[in-house]
C-alpha cells in the first residue's frame, strides 16, 4: 500500500488500497423538530464503516437528546444526554460498558486510540429531542462513513 508521504498520493487512494471507496458525509438539519419524533441521519444498506457521528441543537438552553444506532438488526441506544445549546457532541461506543447503553456522547472530540470503528451492512443512525426546540431552531447531525468494496 502506498505511504501517505509518497508524492502524488492522496489519501483516496490509501482507502482505495484497504478496500474502502471514498468517505461520505450524511447530514441531516430539522428545523422546529417534533417532540420524541426520531429523525435520521444515515440509512443505509451499503457496506459500511462509519467514522464518527456528530448531533447538537440550535435552541437556547440545554435539552435532552437521544441517539440510536442500528447496525445489522442490533439497536443500541443511548441514555437521555444533556446537550448544550449550539455545540458539537461526538457520539461514541463506550467498549467498557457492561450493559446498555453503551452509546454515549461528549463535547471533546474522542482520542483515535479510544475510537472503536462501527461496520455493517445495514446501518441506520437517528436522534431525537425529548423537550420542545422552537422558534425555529433545529437538530442537527452528521455521520462520516466510508463504503467498503463489494
Amino acid at each position: 500500500m502506498p505511504s501517505m508521504n509518497t508524492p502524488g498520493i492522496k489519501a483516496s487512494d490509501v482507502w482505495a488500497g484497504v478496500g474502502l471507496k471514498k468517505y461520505t458525509l450524511a447530514k441531516i438539519h430539522q428545523a422546529n423538530p417534533v417532540t420524541s419524533d426520531w429523525y435520521t441521519i444515515l440509512d443505509t444498506t451499503l457496506n459500511v464503516i462509519l467514522s464518527y457521528i456528530i448531533v447538537k441543537h440550535t435552541y437556547t438552553e440545554a435539552r435532552g437528546l437521544t441517539i440510536q444506532i442500528t447496525i445489522d438488526g442490533v439497536v443500541m441506544t443511548s441514555a437521555t444526554i444533556d446537550v448544550t445549546n449550539d455545540e458539537n457532541w461526538f457520539v461514541y461506543i463506550d467498549p467498557t460498558a457492561t450493559a446498555e447503553p453503551i452509546v454515549g456522547a461528549a463535547t471533546t472530540v474522542i482520542p483515535v486510540y479510544q475510537f472503536i470503528p462501527l461496520e455493517g451492512r445495514s446501518v441506520k443512525v437517528e436522534f431525537r429531542t425529548l423537550e420542545l426546540i422552537d422558534g425555529g431552531a433545529a437538530l442537527q447531525g452528521a455521520a462520516h462513513y466510508h463504503v467498503r468494496e463489494p
